[in-house]
């Protein structure tokens, strides 16, 4: 499409205008209106193009501002005739279609990162030049040599940055091989740690570790990618590194074994202190034994696969100790709360004796008793030991003892009812057999 315009003025023209709006003619203002509308038009069919690209209005101000900067400081080309105008606008129509051809080709080179870049560069290069020389046929204008110079200077710039977008490629890949280099380090790592659990045997270890690595190395060519010398490098690095690690979960087996026995003696004598903090009855010692041991075992089984022979047998014999300790500490704690139960006995049967001898001439007998008894009762709960079987024990033959004892001064009582003041004087003793500490 061609808009011709009118001049814009002579004064404008000549250069003898200030650049006031009022000089330009009114023709040309008209015009102008006209252009602008006709270039902003809503349903213009196409863009506009300039040398075979998309203009916005943007790059149509820088491009007609450049344009105007080259004839002010007279870059270009003098034309003596028509054959070199001509000359030169096929020259310039064949650089702009090579450098087009370039690019598409290069762009469709360089979506996936090339190894060797700058060679393939150099080769595109020769082919552009080459290609220019041929459109440019025998008809060549006398510019030719600086426009294949300016063709030249422009591959090279683009091809910076190709060359840019290729090594951030590989930078890309080189840091996601790293990334996966060291996780598949650490899977391997976790996972012969967990295996190293469930080896006994060096056979077990080797054929697991080799599994492991194979593993490893299989993780990184799938999950790595494939540009760059960084791949073939980790992967190769893998098959050094790793197999430098052996020795270090064979040392670990072991640790892992006893670390697993020591935890588990730990748990067996821990539950059997926690239980027999208190008296347990003779008989629940194996029931509280095998409670013990089972959480013990458990405790193995979450460090380490299973005992050896050597180490049940062992630990059989820790446990056997242990439990025989727990047992004598139950049978001494309840010797000594057998001890203070009767000594609370006896204390709660002179403590029914003394009430009793002070008012049972009295009347009221009968309340009396009940006084002494609740009193006596309340004193022997305030100083047994409770939960052990001399308690029980003690506490019905108390109640048995004072009924006897009542029975006594009940006795005593009618047949003393008018020699009370003889019968006072002489104190009821509490018969040996009824004393369980001591005799008064």
């Amino acid at each position: 499409m061609c808009f011709l315009m009118p001049r814009p003025g002579d004064e404008i023209v000549e250069g003898e205008s200030s650049g006031k709006f009022k000089d330009i003619g009114n023709r040309f203002q008209v015009q102008m209106k006209e252009l602008v509308q006709l270039l902003f038009l809503a349903d213009v069919p196409e863009l506009k193009r300039i040398d075979g690209k998309d203009i916005t209005c943007e790059s149509l101000f820088h491009y007609v501002k450049r344009y105007i900067k080259d004839i002010t400081e007279g870059n270009m080309f003098e034309i003596t005739c028509i054959a070199e105008a001509n000359a030169i606008a096929h020259a310039r129509k064949s650089l702009l279609d090579v450098i087009r051809n370039f690019e598409k080709e290069i762009d469709e080179l360089c979506k996936i990162y090339q190894d060797h870049i700058d060679d393939i560069f150099e080769e595109k290069k020769k082919q552009a030049v080459e290609d220019f020389k041929q459109k440019c046929g025998f008809n060549r204008t006398v510019k030719y040599e600086e426009l294949e110079k300016t063709l030249i200077e422009d591959i090279k710039s683009k091809m910076m940055k190709y060359i840019a977008a290729n090594n951030l490629m590989e930078a890309t890949a080189r840091t996601e091989n790293q990334k996966q280099f060291e996780e598949a380090l650490t899977t391997f790592d976790t996972r012969m740690n967990e295996k190293c659990l469930s080896y006994t045997e060096t056979s077990a270890l080797k054929s697991g570790f080799e599994e492991q690595k194979s593993i490893a190395i299989e993780t990184f060519e799938k999950k790595g990618k494939q540009v760059g010398p960084s791949y073939s490098r980790r992967i190769e690095q893998l098959e050094d590194d790793i197999p430098e690690k052996y020795s270090v979960f064979e040392s670990k087996i072991s640790d892992f074994k006893n670390e697993a026995y020591r935890l588990a003696s730990k748990t067996y004598r821990y539950l059997m202190d926690q239980i027999y903090e208190e008296y347990q009855k003779p008989e629940d010692l194996m029931k509280n034994h095998m409670k013990a041991r089972q959480k013990a075992l458990e405790e193995y089984s979450r460090n380490a696969d299973e005992m050896t022979e050597k180490e049940a047998r062992n630990f059989e014999e820790e446990m056997k100790l242990k439990r025989m300790e727990c047992n004598k500490l139950n049978e001494q704690r309840n010797e000594n709360a057998e001890s203070k139960n009767n000594a609370a006995f006896d204390f709660a049967l002179v403590v029914y004796r003394n009430k009793l001898e002070k008012d049972y001439l009295n009347i009221g007998f009968e309340d009396l008793h009940m006084r002494a008894k609740r009193d006596a009762t309340i004193k022997y709960f305030e100083n047994a030991e409770v939960g052990f079987p001399s308690f029980t024990t003690n506490r019905e033959e108390l109640r048995k003892a004072i009924e006897y004892i009542m029975e006594e001064y009940k006795s005593k009582r009618n047949f003393w009812k008018g020699a009370k003041h003889f019968i006072r004087r002489a104190v009821f003793a509490i018969p040996n057999r009824l004393l369980k500490s001591i005799a008064l």
